[in-house]
């Protein structure tokens, strides 16, 4: 039988989404929104509607912070009816925000000084990953306040992994979205030069997402466990600086390509531009080499 009850501060898509996971464990859940419409499904499905975060914390054991920027987050947490108001309050709370870490510092200092514990947990995943309890969480805080929160994290997450102190969670998810939302936007500056080329987009996705499952070429990155050089006192170091030297070469060559392409069309390629000299950088050929 499940006896505590969580609260959700924030229940766009993603806080809904995780507010139908943590029903389906069978905890009680109270929801609060600047938004009584976002609320009204979830009380449909027995969550109850705080009509504040003050109020919330007040009846909650573990609570999720998933609105949108800093400004938010510090409302939810600082005014006169947010959550460290709660007279007494002695909930756990997740930051699920992506935020700055001064901002996630200033909070969890204000927090600890009313007895209430507060982590920063990055979500990363889709609103479908959220129902199925899919999300992949990083979170920074005392070991105790994550251990505390893991029943809720865990209604919501197929992956939760601690990444230290403080903010550590929060530095994760900021580079986890640089590397989603750069992706993308390399995506884009090669459809945008496949489609001045009178490329077929719909056959090149075909195309990208059958290679992709065979060659990850990221995945050399991962590989060395560090952005720089791989260690050269291993193996596998030195197979994977082998294996940068080649790669950096086809590398080059082909983005040379793609901007002399570029070049013909009168299509500008900022991105292409600015990672041609990086390349042995990012595949990590040590600079004597």
């Amino acid at each position: 039988e499940v006896n505590e009850r969580i609260g959700i501060v924030g229940v766009g898509q993603m806080g809904a989404a995780m507010a139908g996971a943590i029903l389906g464990r069978g905890y009680a859940l109270s929801v609060f929104d600047t938004r009584s419409e976002a609320c009204a499904p979830l009380a449909e499905r027995g969550a109850r509607i705080a009509p504040s975060p003050r109020a919330l914390a007040a009846e909650c054991d573990l609570v999720a912070v998933v609105v949108l920027n800093d400004e938010q987050v510090r409302a939810v947490f600082l005014d006169e009816d947010g959550l460290l108001a709660a007279p007494g309050a002695r909930c756990c709370v997740a930051i699920h925000s992506t935020v700055h870490v001064e901002t996630v510092e200033e909070v969890v200092a204000r927090a600890a000084a009313v007895g209430v514990g507060v982590v920063d947990a990055g979500v990363t995943g889709s609103v479908l990953a959220a129902e199925q309890g899919e999300l992949a969480t990083m979170v920074g805080g005392a070991p105790e306040v994550i251990d505390r929160c893991r029943p809720m994290l865990d209604c919501y997450s197929g992956l939760v992994c601690a990444m230290g102190g403080t903010g550590a969670g929060m530095r994760a998810k900021i580079a986890r979205q640089a590397i989603s939302f750069l992706r993308v936007a390399a995506l884009h500056e090669g459809m945008r030069l496949a489609e001045a080329a009178g490329v077929d987009l719909a056959e090149l996705a075909r195309i990208v997402a059958h290679s992709d499952k065979f060659n990850r070429i990221e995945d050399i990155l991962w590989l060395r466990g560090t952005a720089g050089p791989a260690d050269p006192s291993t193996e596998l170091g030195r197979r994977l600086r082998e294996a940068a030297v080649y790669t950096t070469g086809i590398a080059e060559k082909d983005l040379g390509v793609a901007r002399d392409l570029g070049g013909m069309l009168d299509l500008a390629l900022p991105l292409t531009d600015t990672a041609l000299p990086l390349m042995p950088a990012v595949f990590g050929v040590p600079e004597e080499d």
